[in-house]
């Protein structure tokens, strides 16, 4: 290649570049970095995961952006520590998202677990 071939590359590279919104000398963070969601999960303890979940596919669109927004704050410093699977309940119930969770109650009992409905079906068995 030329001289004059390795500026015209250069140009074009600029120019591809500028159409694309970056700049040429301007460097790529890592894939990693960009994704958030594993910034998001090392700070998620007590069942967060499964709210998260949860608002996921009941809220899917306001879920992204409340993602973003908690990795954004993760990333700059303005949340330290971690969210427990309440803390977070609460943010989506405060931000109008009324999420509803798959709750059951068991008992164990002898060794042998037993969900609360079936408790009460015994306990009215004996008293009649």
């Amino acid at each position: 290649m030329s001289v004059d071939d390795v500026e015209l590359e250069k140009i074009k590279l600029k120019k591809l570049a500028k159409l694309l919104g970056k700049r040429p000398d301007e460097k790529k963070e890592p894939e990693k970095a960009a994704d958030g969601n594993d910034v998001l999960y090392q700070h998620l303890y007590d069942r967060a995961d499964e709210v998260l979940k949860a608002a996921e596919e009941q809220f899917p669109k306001e879920t992204e952006q409340v993602k973003a927004a908690l990795v954004k704050m993760y990333r700059s410093g303005r949340i330290v520590g971690n969210i427990s699977g309440g803390e977070l309940l609460m943010l989506f119930r405060s931000l109008g998202m009324p999420l509803h969770l798959d709750t059951r109650i068991t008992i164990v009992e002898h060794g042998k677990a037993k969900s609360l409905q079936e408790k009460f079906k015994e306990s009215l068995e004996d008293g009649d």
